[in-house]
Formats: structure tokens, sequence, C-alpha cells
């Protein structure tokens, strides 16, 4: 498989994220983008030494620029870095590609059976020429790769969504941070790593919005509310030389939480 040869520009997003940037700073986050797109996964080795060489970032100076980039704007996982925007577009992009080359197969085939079923002329046909292969970009791609980061993407982007509206992001747009699939796997830690259930973090994510002038930029924002939370749910109960404000206090926020765990 051919991988993509290129990639979405949206000027409006790129300048609203990236504004801020310096001329060199602008130069390390395109040409981080480019190198991401043609790395099998749409994503880097979690190996900086690997990032600086693909780079050409040969000065200290320069490998400080590529990491102020990757800082602000990537995120890490598991021994890979990527970009939850660029990743998402690739997977839309790449299931587009698939669609069309799958189209494609089935015409191919329905062509040829076509042809196999008509008379053969008398005629001695012109042998047609085969059609040259097109040439294969550096770096190629599986289909299982290439779609991992969507169907990521969808197994818990519903759940995200409703961690979404619970802090007012209601209005249809999705700030970089929010973008699947970092955001959902992010979301999902907040599960398998406190043992909240999706009940109780949506209401501490409301509880959280409620103290707040604006959404969070991120889930990252909320990591804090969400432990605090999982340790008011493993503390131990109060011990009996504590006041009764306290004991009640305690008791009943407790209460509160598990009742939602159901």
């Amino acid at each position: 498989m051919v991988s993509l040869a290129f990639f979405p520009l949206y000027p409006g997003d790129f300048e609203a994220d990236t504004a801020h940037l310096s001329l060199a700073e602008d130069g390390a986050y395109n040409r981080l983008m480019r190198l991401c797109w043609r790395t099998p996964g749409c994503s880097l080795p979690d190996d900086e030494a690997w990032i600086m060489r693909k780079m050409r970032a040969r000065t200290e100076e320069e490998q400080d620029v590529v990491r102020i980039v990757l800082d602000e704007f990537f995120e890490r996982e598991g021994d890979r870095v990527f970009s939850p925007r660029l990743l998402l577009e690739w997977g839309k992009a790449n299931e587009a590609h698939q669609r069309r080359a799958s189209a494609g197969s089935r015409g191919g085939t329905a062509r040829a059976l076509k042809t196999k079923e008509k008379p053969s002329s008398n005629a001695v046909a012109k042998a047609k020429q085969p059609e040259p292969e097109p040439e294969p970009e550096p770096e190629e791609v599986s289909a299982n790769a290439a779609t991992s980061g969507a169907q990521q993407a969808r197994g818990s982007g519903d759940f995200l969504s409703e961690v979404m509206a619970a802090v007012g992001l209601t209005d249809g747009r999705c700030p970089t941070h929010w973008m699947p699939p970092a955001a959902s796997i992010h979301v999902k830690r907040w599960q398998t790593d406190l043992g909240l259930t999706e009940a109780q973090i949506l209401e501490a994510a409301r509880e959280s919005r409620k103290r707040h002038d604006d959404p969070p930029n991120g889930p990252k924002a909320l990591d804090s509310a969400m432990k605090n939370l999982a340790r008011t749910l493993k503390a131990d109960p109060l011990t009996p030389g504590a006041s009764h404000s306290q004991q009640s206090d305690s008791t009943k926020s407790r209460a509160r939480w598990q009742k939602l765990a159901g």
C-alpha cells in the first residue's frame, strides 16, 4: 500500500493554534507534521535522538526549538509520540483512501469478468502495455496501522463526547487537546487507573466546570478533580475521635459519590 501523498491543512485552525510561535518554531512544527504523516502509524517513536536526526536538528538551539513544539502540540502514549489533530485527519483520509481503493478493485474485477464473456475476435489484438506501478513513498503503512487511530477514537468517542458536554463544550467545536484518540485514551484511564465509573466522572466534570469561568482546554485539566474523587472514595473511615461534623461531611460525600457507582 502506498502511503497517503498529502494531508489537509485548515489555515484558520492552523493560525489559531500556532500564531504565537516564532519563525523557527513554526518551521519545526511544520516539519514534524510532515515527518509524522510519512511515518507508519502517523506517529514517531518516543526516541529523542531518532526525532532529532530525522528533523535534522543538529545544534542545541535547534533541538530546543523541536522540544518546545513537541511539548506543546504532541502527546506521548506508550512508546509513540503523535499529534492528536493530525492523527485524526490521517485516520479520516486513510479510510477514504481505502474505500476508493476497494471500489476500484471491485470495478476492475467486474470489467475483467465482462471481458471474458465476450466472444474472441479473429483479428489479432495488439497486446496492451501494462500500466506502470506508482512509485511508492519512502514510508509505507499497513491497513491495520492506518485505521488504528480512527478505530480507537470510535471505541470510546461517545463517552468522550459526554465528558465534553459536561464541561460545557456543546457548540460543536473541538479544541486541540480534546481531539481523539489521545483524549479518549486519557478519559478512559480515569476508569482503568482510578477506578471511577462513567457516572462519577461526568458528575465530577460538571462540578469542576461550575468552579471555572471557561471549559478546560483538555482532559488533563480535570486530572486533579478525578484524583481527588478517587482518594475520597478510597479514604478510610474517620476515627472515633474525629468531630461529628467531620464524620458527617465525609460520610455524606462518600455516600453521594458511591451512589453514582450504581
